[in-house]
This record gives structure tokens, C-alpha cells and sequence, in this order.
């Protein structure tokens, strides 16, 4: 899967991501060249040139060469990860409901909305250091993931690693884990 946008609903990127993850796929961001400029990877930005003014990140048809905020965790989410033109923010609520809490319940409702994509990105395999940058960007800033932390998340997966070095056909589950789906159900291969 190719992706590339500034942003969006927290949900829905959690909701593409666990299907990303359920389906095993590569995620490919855009990157950029030993120049510093970015490159999106999907076809349609590659007929255009990146334009050289304003923020330099989208093509004259419109489209972000970029992976920010929510599309960060779909991209996090890959079973495998390409690109290099990632940034992270925290997120805001953006339902007309927010905007009548008391500071008390803004404070409970943040709190519990961290505390959720913080586990989803963990299970997802973004390291502690990655998670704290998104939280204390704020929201109207990004934060863009330096070349060592993207290493961090562009190794292949536990798991992918595991099958990869385990299975010969691709669909053998490997030694010693067929007692788990039996137990639990949870490897679904």
C-alpha cells in the first residue's frame, strides 16, 4: 500500500491500520532524495514535479507528499515500512461536543485518547522515544521523524521476520506455533 496525506481522523487511521496489520502489508510513505526533496511514490504524484514554493510538499494536482499526523499510524502500522517523509503532532478533538467540555473532561478525554493510540502504536511497533515526539508536538506544529528513528521503523517486524526465516511456503505456520491457534485462535494464517 502507498500512502501519503497530511492527516486526518484519529479512528479511521487506527481502523485502516488494524486492517493494514490483519492483511500483512507493506507500507510505502514517500521519501526523500539525497537532495532533501520529497518523492511520492503512488502514480498519480509522479507525473507532477513537487512545487518549489510554499511548503514544498505537494504536487500542482494537489496531492501531499508527505505522511503526517494520522497518517503516521497507518504507516506505523505496515507489516513492513518504506519512506522517510513522516511527522507527528498531537492530535485535537475536532467534534462539536469537545468544544463544550470543561477543562476537567478535556483533561480525562486527552488522557484516555493517549492512552489508547499510545497502545496501539506500541502493538504497532513504535518505539517509546517515537511515541513521547507525537504528544509534545503540538498540534498546529510537526514533528518530522529523523533518519535513525525511521531505521527504527522500517525494519521488518517481529513477525514478518519470524515467517520469513520459518516458512517455506509462505502459508506453513511455523515450528512449534500450530499449538497456538489451536489454543487461542490468535494466529489466523
Amino acid at each position: 500500500m502507498t500512502i501519503s496525506s497530511l492527516g486526518g481522523s484519529v479512528e479511521a487511521a487506527i481502523d485502516i491500520g488494524e486492517q493494514i496489520r490483519t492483511l500483512r502489508s507493506e507500507v510505502r510513505a514517500p521519501f526523500r532524495d539525497k537532495q532533501g526533496e520529497p518523492h511520492c511514490v503512488f502514480q498519480q504524484a509522479k507525473q507532477d514535479k513537487v512545487r518549489a514554493g510554499g511548503d514544498g510538499l505537494a504536487d500542482p494536482d494537489g496531492f501531499a507528499c508527505r505522511c503526517a499526523s494520522a497518517c503516521s499510524f497507518i504507516w506505523a502500522s505496515g507489516f513492513r515500512r518504506d519512506g522517510n517523509v513522516i511527522g507527528v503532532h498531537m492530535f485535537t478533538f475536532v467534534d462539536e461536543a469537545a468544544a463544550r467540555w470543561s477543562p476537567r473532561e478535556l483533561h480525562r478525554q486527552t488522557a484516555r485518547s493517549v492512552r489508547e493510540l499510545n497502545g496501539f502504536l506500541a502493538k504497532m511497533g513504535m518505539l517509546a522515544p517515537i511515541r513521547a515526539h507525537l504528544c509534545s508536538t503540538p498540534p498546529d506544529m510537526i514533528y518530522d521523524l529523523t533518519d535513525a528513528e525511521i531505521m527504527t521503523m522500517t525494519r521488518v517486524t517481529d513477525f514478518s521476520t519470524m515467517r520469513q526465516a520459518n516458512c517455506k511456503t509462505g502459508t506453513d505456520l511455523p515450528p512449534g506455533a500450530a499449538h497456538l491457534n489451536e489454543r487461542s485462535g490468535a494466529i489466523g494464517m
